[in-house]
């Protein structure tokens, strides 16, 4: 029993051994990308502020004489006709835009704050009180009867105190009718 006993405990050390290796091994292939990491921002840095002074140097070692850089233009223009304005537009449409974002921005926080201070409003406040005249025309049209079918016509009840059909106007169908029938008798 007692060897059982040693032989797990020999296994656990050898097993925490391992995991404390590959802790170690992790935490020292972490130090080595970090410093790679920085060497390489620091390179890139060096090598970008090369660049401006070689840049430099050759714009100063072949520099253009002012009229091919004329003729330049010139052809460049020819081969894309108002591209020059194109982006002359585009830079000020990118500056509207910017601005368009910022009053958005701004609208919106506006809204935000107003909708908070609304809901903070009780109910009962919201509602106006009733004036004599909304008073007055909510009483009259509920006073009013509702207009109902005259029976065995379809007609509305409105139709049924119209004046009488012989006091009525006769329709031009009517008059010809009418007339028709006098001439027969």
């Amino acid at each position: 029993m007692k060897d059982i006993k040693k032989i797990e405990q020999t296994g656990r050390k050898t097993w925490l051994a391992g995991l404390g290796t590959v802790g170690k091994g992790k935490e020292a292939t972490a130090q080595s990308l970090d410093q790679f990491a920085d060497d390489a921002n620091h390179t890139f840095s060096a090598l970008i502020e090369r660049g401006i002074q070689v840049e430099d140097t050759l714009k100063e070692r072949f520099q253009l004489p002012q009229w091919l850089n004329q003729r330049i233009a010139a052809i460049r223009h020819r081969l894309a006709p108002g591209q020059d304005e194109l982006e002359q537009v585009t830079e000020r449409l990118d500056e509207t835009l910017k601005l368009l974002d910022k009053l958005v921005a701004v609208e919106a926080e506006r809204i935000k704050r107003v909708e908070a201070a609304t809901s903070q409003v009780p109910a009962e406040n919201t509602k106006k009180p009733a004036t004599r005249r909304t008073a007055a025309r909510s009483q009259s049209t509920s006073a009013k009867p509702a207009v109902e079918a005259k029976e065995g016509t379809g007609a509305p009840a409105s139709k049924q105190n119209a004046a009488p059909a012989s006091t009525r106007r006769k329709t031009t169908a009517q008059r010809k009718g009418a007339s028709s029938t006098a001439t027969k008798n």
